[in-house]
């Protein structure tokens, strides 16, 4: 009976959730977070050099080209000369232009992709922590809950084995007192009758030490605080949607 009273207090300690599995659990989230913000932070800064490296028409506004006029059909060779130096001038500014224009584009391609490679990369990792966080989420929210039920269960039970356990308890201590009253009865015939009459007047005045019957009943243990705030808010709710995970 003991054993059974022992065993309804394990069975309700027995439905804690497996907080070494939780533990794992939000060390994946958390290091799934960690990794996503250190990305979009990468990200952002990627977008700034995209900005300042691919400035549009801004990237040549230094580049003014002159506009060439036909060369003079009767000048004097100083003319003609004049118009040659101009000329070569424009050209020599076209080739370095052109070498500009192609090391900026370069550049400016460069950045494009680096950056669109970042966001690709951050919405993998994105994926990554907000599945981890849902997996979190649903051991937490699951195991809260079947904890309770699991209690509200095995309470009940502990206080039906209680009870059933005192009825037996009470009756044995019956029995036990009985059979030592019997046992004291029985003496009396084996005592000479000068004996007796105190015999007999010791067995009905028997007091019969039960304690060695006692059971040990066990109070219902307090719950253990099953916390889900931290994961109240997750991916698509709108309260998830206005923080740092948008």
């Amino acid at each position: 009976d003991q054993g059974e009273v022992d065993r309804a207090l394990q069975a309700i300690k027995g439905c804690a959730p497996n907080q070494t599995e939780l533990d794992h659990a939000a060390k994946r989230t958390s290091d799934a977070e960690s990794a996503h913000e250190e990305c979009r932070w990468q990200e952002i800064k990627l977008a700034s050099a995209r900005k300042g490296t691919c400035r549009g028409p801004s990237m040549f506004q230094d580049m003014e080209v002159s506009c060439m006029k036909a060369p003079p059909e009767d000048g004097s060779p100083e003319d003609l000369q004049g118009y040659l130096d101009v000329l070569r001038e424009q050209i020599e500014k076209a080739v370095k232009w052109n070498a500009t224009i192609s090391s900026l584009s370069a550049a400016c391609e460069n950045a494009k992709q680096q950056h669109d490679e970042k966001i690709a990369e951050c919405n993998v990792s994105q994926a990554h922590f907000e599945m981890n966080f849902c997996a979190y989420r649903q051991a937490l929210v699951f195991g809260c809950a079947a904890y309770d039920a699991c209690r509200t269960e095995y309470i009940a039970k502990q206080h039906e084995i209680h009870e059933a356990v005192r009825v037996t308890e009470a009756g044995r201590k019956a029995e036990f007192k009985t059979a030592s009253q019997i046992i004291c009865l029985v003496h009396v015939f084996e005592v000479s009758p000068k004996e007796q009459p105190a015999e007999y007047q010791a067995c009905t005045g028997l007091s019969v030490d039960t304690s060695d019957l006692n059971i040990v009943y066990h109070d219902v243990p307090p719950a253990d605080h099953c916390d889900t705030t931290p994961v109240e808010q997750y991916p698509c709710l709108g309260e998830w949607l206005r923080g740092p995970h948008r």
